[in-house]
């Protein structure tokens, strides 16, 4: 097996793959100031607590929410896609914001700073060393398990 020339190979695919990502959202960018999308999913109930997720794009910016709504708002495990055509595509849009209380959390921020991270996390293979330890991998693993198991404990 030729080490170098599969992490190049590996190298290579991670690129295309976050290249496309970022010519996708550089697409969804543009579209949205021609169409609204919107998609809602209300989740199963808990303590008589429907939780809704929602995902907004706005003109230039995507929306994150989610919110413990009534149980008599909507059925429980619904999920509904919403599309449409704008006809004034001068609505202000604000770049930045998220707030949190006790029940709702909502992140805004801009398609193009997405864009740009994506695109980041595609360069970063080739400004990177690929030499690393088991240490090093067992380190990160772990880290990612913590972070993982934080967010679905803050989320419920």
């Amino acid at each position: 097996m030729n080490r170098p020339r599969l992490i190049l190979g590996l190298r290579i695919a991670w690129s295309v793959w976050w290249g496309i990502l970022c010519v996708l959202l550089i697409g969804l960018w543009v579209r949205s100031y021609s169409v609204a999308h919107s998609f809602h999913y209300v989740g199963s109930q808990f303590a008589g607590i429907h939780p809704v997720t929602v995902i907004n794009i706005n003109p230039g910016v995507i929306e994150f929410g989610r919110s413990k709504a009534a149980a008599e708002l909507v059925g429980p495990d619904i999920c509904r896609w919403i599309h449409i055509t704008r006809t004034n595509p001068d609505i202000p849009t604000r770049s930045f914001e998220w707030f949190w209380t006790g029940e709702d959390f909502v992140v805004q921020f801009p398609i193009w700073l997405s864009a740009v991270l994506v695109a980041g996390v595609g360069v970063i293979s080739w400004l990177l060393p690929w030499k690393f330890s088991l240490r090093t991998l067992l380190i990160v693993t772990t880290a990612i398990a913590v972070t993982l198991g934080l967010v679905v404990y803050a989320t419920r």
